[in-house]
């Protein structure tokens, strides 16, 4: 079991907290909410951007070693967020779908943030996801959309290839997310966002919004 926990990157104090309480960074939430002011840190002279997370988690009790299914070139940072959350884990290879796709969609309008979370990953199933996720931005307004793949499905890594053809990017493992494990989240920014403007406590954390950074470029 994890607890999972999104300390806000605008505000380290609260990072540092969660933190050495036990928190693991596992992922940068880009874009998650509209902007938030917090006292005693608002630049009048910035615009204001969307308010970013550092997500963590908590075990409360280690998990058994797995097999997962992640893109080759992200296999290196999947790495080290599994080894620091303490989860032994090796690479399995990508291979079509054997049943058929599904997923469910949420749109908040408050956050005005649209989620694609697949259930069962099938390469297949692709081209009526990325309509979705084009008609959650065109029609709903949403200003991020986040794509979850289940990392225990080998076809999730055919899925995450053509995401990342069509400007998602990777931004972080969702620990026990998903119904048979972990989710592997990219999402896709339609709002201009300034990374230089977080902040981030932690040595991973740190290397992580690096990493996001050059994936949201390149996807661009």
């Amino acid at each position: 079991m994890v607890i999972p926990i999104d300390p806000v990157t605008s505000h380290i104090i609260s990072q540092k907290k969660i933190i050495k309480l036990g928190g693991r960074p596992c992922g940068i939430d880009l874009g998650a909410c509209p902007p938030r002011v917090f006292k005693g840190l608002a630049n009048e002279d910035e615009k204001p951007l969307r308010e970013s997370y550092l997500h963590c988690f908590d075990y409360l009790t280690l998990p058994s070693p797995r097999e997962i299914y992640v893109s080759e070139h992200h296999q290196p940072i999947v790495s080290k967020i599994y080894e620091n959350m303490g989860q032994e884990c090796n690479f399995g290879t990508a291979a079509p779908g054997r049943l058929p796709g599904d997923y469910h969609i949420n749109y908040d309008k408050t956050l005005m943030k649209g989620e694609l979370k697949v259930i069962t990953a099938n390469e297949g199933q692709w081209l009526e996801i990325i309509r979705v996720a084009d008609d959650l931005t065109e029609f709903a307004g949403a200003e991020v959309v986040v794509l979850d793949l289940p990392v225990n499905q080998p076809a999730s890594i055919l899925m995450a290839e053509l995401a990342e053809e069509n400007s998602f990017f990777f931004s972080g493992i969702r620990p026990h997310e998903a119904p048979d494990g972990d989710y592997f989240r990219l999402q896709r920014l339609n709002v201009p966002m300034d990374l230089g403007r977080l902040t981030i406590y932690s040595d991973l954390g740190v290397e992580l919004l690096k990493y996001v950074e050059y994936g949201r470029l390149k996807a661009q």
